[in-house]
């Protein structure tokens, strides 16, 4: 397993993404990181988001480094709690929508 979080070191984080490109399972890519360092990850097969995030622009930026892979997957987790984080990405009216997902 592959982590990449905000207070990782560079090294291990280089490490991380070569691994995953080589062939790893899984990494675990925390929001935070994203925030901080807005990492393209390539070799995404299944892409499971725990939690909708924060930043409505986050969700298609995620979403969309699924791009160029053989078998694009994507699930996300959320509750009826997350109403205010969904309505960030996928607005409130049927047929509005906020992200530009491809």
């Amino acid at each position: 397993m592959c982590l990449l979080g905000e207070s990782t070191k560079q090294s291990d984080i280089s490490r991380s993404r070569v691994w995953f490109f080589q062939g790893k399972k899984i990494m675990l890519y925390t929001e935070r990181a994203h925030f901080y360092h807005r990492y393209k990850i390539h070799g995404i097969q299944n892409l499971i988001i725990y939690s909708l995030p924060e930043r409505k622009e986050f969700y298609p930026e995620i979403v969309n480094m699924l791009e160029g892979s053989h078998s694009m997957n994507c699930t996300v987790l959320f509750s009826r709690f997350d109403l205010l984080r969904l309505e960030r990405i996928v607005g409130s009216a049927p047929g509005q929508t906020d992200g530009d997902i491809r």
